[in-house]
Parts: structure tokens; C-alpha cells; sequence
């Protein structure tokens, strides 16, 4: 168990350098981080993950429902294009 102390950003990367050279498998035992930063950064990479991939999916389709509503591809890039400023 280790207790860290200093700023957000010392903290993070002390804990980046503890799990760096500790976590893995060892033999027989595996050794993980946890505590409230290592589920902060878990949660943080998989809504990451999947905002990207709603993202992907999303796009497309609103594409292809505008071309169909407004008639175009021109006309329906245009919603798209002022989004994504």
C-alpha cells in the first residue's frame, strides 16, 4: 500500500511510474493498482473508448438520414459541417 502526496499532476505521475514497474504478473501472483485514481483513469479510457466508437457509428448514420431528408449531399453535409466547428 502506498500513500502519494503532492499535486494532481505529481500524483498521477508517481502513480504512472509505481504501476509501471509493479504491475504485471509475477509467478504465481499478479499484482494490479487500484484505488480511486486507478478506477478514475479505467472509467476515463472507457468512456474515451467509447465516445469514439458512438461517434463512428453516429456520423454515418446522421449523414446518410440528412441526405435522405434534405434531398442532397451538399445540402446535408452543411448541419454536419457546422457541428463538427
Amino acid at each position: 500500500m502506498v500513500d502519494l502526496e503532492g499535486t494532481e499532476a505529481e500524483l498521477d505521475e508517481a502513480a504512472a511510474a509505481i504501476e509501471a514497474a509493479y504491475a504485471g504478473a509475477r509467478g504465481p501472483i499478479a499484482v494490479a493498482v487500484g484505488g480511486e485514481e486507478a478506477v478514475g483513469e479505467a472509467i476515463g479510457q472507457q468512456v474515451e473508448s467509447d465516445l469514439a466508437r458512438a461517434e463512428a457509428i453516429a456520423v454515418p448514420a446522421t449523414l446518410v438520414l440528412l441526405v435522405l431528408v434534405f434531398g442532397g449531399l451538399v445540402a446535408a453535409s452543411l448541419p454536419l459541417a457546422v457541428a463538427f466547428l
